[in-house]
């Protein structure tokens, strides 16, 4: 039997990977797991190009989207030094803007990159046609992901 752990970190966290480090402490910290092993889906924050203002509200906004992207490079950053320390035994990192001529199994009704990416992330309601349109991708991604680099899990053929 195993155990699996999904989380989704929100605003700052937006990779939440906060609940599943290696080396959270039981005696501060709420439902420590060991956890060995860890599948990250990103949707990524692609390429922005605001243009230049003087305008408070645009370079507040901007401020933001800067440091919400060195968060996640942060913690993408310490996935690979724990994976190298040895502190975790596997890290697959799906991320939606995959390049798809670069997969080596994809499935055959792949959502394309083109047809996924760059989805505004604007806090507004997501319309179910993306819900199904994201979630799918990310599904197809991870599974011809854990194909090529780990296919002592699957069953059968990727």
């Amino acid at each position: 039997m195993e155990r699996v752990t999904l989380t989704d970190g929100g605003v700052y966290d937006n990779l939440g990977l906060a609940p599943l480090w290696p080396d959270r402490d039981p005696k501060i910290s709420l439902n420590v797991t060991n956890i060995d092993t860890i599948i990250c889906c990103k949707a990524g924050y692609g390429l922005r190009f605001d243009q230049p203002t003087q305008f408070l509200p645009a370079r507040m906004k901007s401020v933001f989207y800067c440091i919400h992207d060195r968060e996640q490079n942060a913690a993408t950053q310490r996935l690979i030094d724990l994976l190298t320390m040895g502190k975790l035994k596997g890290v697959l990192m799906p991320y939606l803007g995959q390049v798809d001529s670069r997969l080596k199994f994809p499935p055959d009704d792949l959502v394309t990159r083109e047809e996924a990416y760059n989805y505004p992330t604007d806090f507004s309601a997501m319309p179910e046609e993306w819900i199904d349109r994201l979630s799918s991708r990310g599904e197809q991604l991870t599974k011809a992901l854990v194909a090529e680099h780990w296919p002592h899990l699957l069953n059968g053929n990727p």
